[in-house]
């Protein structure tokens, strides 16, 4: 898939929003919700939910529990049991310019977390998550998960009715969440000026579906289909959607994934993310709908797991490179 690259000041984004309770009543007839999506995808590159954590307030306490955990010294015990640095799981706490560089020659100034899905027995193969062992983080990250799964299957369902596919053609094929990941991402303020090479998070476009993602404060950038990069919007507990890599294979790029990239600010801040993952066992090519004569296939068929090796190998050998 394309990388995203340039860095253009971004002007403010013009986005289309969508309140979730209207998200929530939608039918596969809504033409109205349908007709947004279809704008989002091919003039934004992107839509924002807004009302997704009004009734549940599950995003306040996911960001206290975030602040406490990213408060911890980095040699404090908690974190060094769960920090994934040097070691073969995906699961667990990356330090400070651990996070790979999608673009070469780039160091990203951001620590995360990172968690699977929820545990479904005691012998559940698939399951890898670990937890810190600090009193109601492990509770807060499971409330914020199933409130952006809700959230997400609906769009997705969305997504799929408004594109002329089967309601549920999208949010089957991604139910199992077994390769889902949802991130919780602390970007330390920086008062002095950045070294040419440091950056939030570099450019790039999502390997998945689709990707739910909550910011505190300003900081995200995004390109719109046109190439064009915008500031996203960081009203109060808003829901940014970005479209993923495999999203725009199904669709033969009728919908772009959605660039974007994190640049340094002044004041720290802080982003919780749910990344849609295509179950396992799920082949992902151009659809018979979206490939004919003047528009042939322009992607490859992939599984979501070799997609994203691929991406993530080259990723991390760039930052090792660096």
């Amino acid at each position: 898939m394309r990388s995203a690259t340039g860095a253009v000041p971004p002007v403010q984004s013009d986005a289309v929003v969508i309140d979730y309770k209207q998200l929530c009543n939608a039918g596969p007839s809504d033409s109205a919700l349908h007709r947004q999506i279809r704008a989002a995808a091919s003039n934004r590159g992107h839509l924002l939910i807004d009302n997704a954590f009004s009734a549940s307030g599950a995003d306040i306490a996911l960001l206290q529990s975030m602040r406490e955990f990213f408060e911890l010294d980095d040699n404090d015990p908690r974190k060094q049991a769960i920090a994934v640095n040097d070691k073969p799981v995906k699961h667990g706490w990356m330090p400070l310019y651990g996070e790979p560089a999608y673009q070469p020659g780039t160091r990203a100034r951001v620590e995360s977390f990172d968690c699977g899905r929820p545990k479904r027995d005691a012998h559940d193969p698939l399951y890898s998550s670990v937890w810190p062992d600090l009193p109601g983080f492990h509770a807060a990250s499971r409330a914020a998960w199933n409130e952006l799964s809700t959230c997400g299957f609906a769009v997705l369902d969305a997504i799929a009715s408004a594109f002329g596919l089967p309601a549920k053609f999208l949010s089957e094929r991604c139910s199992s969440q077994d390769r889902s990941t949802m991130r919780m991402l602390h970007y330390p303020g920086q008062q002095q000026a950045a070294a040419a090479n440091e950056v939030g998070i570099a450019a790039h476009t999502d390997f998945e579906c689709i990707t739910l993602l909550y910011q505190t404060a300003a900081g995200l950038e995004l390109r719109d289909p046109r190439g064009k990069w915008h500031d996203a919007p960081s009203r109060n507990r808003q829901l940014t959607v970005l479209f993923g890599d495999l999203l725009e294979n199904w669709t033969n790029g009728c919908v772009s994934a959605s660039g974007h990239r994190v640049r340094i600010t002044r004041e720290p801040r802080y982003s919780f993310v749910l990344f849609f993952a295509v179950n396992d066992g799920v082949t992902v090519a151009p659809l018979a709908q979206f490939v004919d004569d003047d528009l042939p296939a322009k992607y490859a068929a992939v599984t979501q797991q070799q997609h994203s090796d691929q991406e993530i190998s080259r990723a991390e050998r760039n930052r090792d490179q660096s």
